[in-house]
């Protein structure tokens, strides 16, 4: 009997995409937050 060939693969990376996915988002969020407090704290100066 011949095994059925799979459709991805193997390439033994069994790491979590949503995982990655959601710590980029994360660090994308607070960099945004940061910078929006900075851009308004200095337009209140001027």
């Amino acid at each position: 009997p011949e095994k059925p060939t799979p459709d991805k693969p193997e390439t033994g990376d069994n790491s979590n995409i949503m995982l990655y996915t959601l710590m980029l988002l994360t660090s994308g969020g607070v960099f945004g937050a940061i910078e929006f407090i900075r851009m308004r704290r200095r337009l209140r100066e001027n």
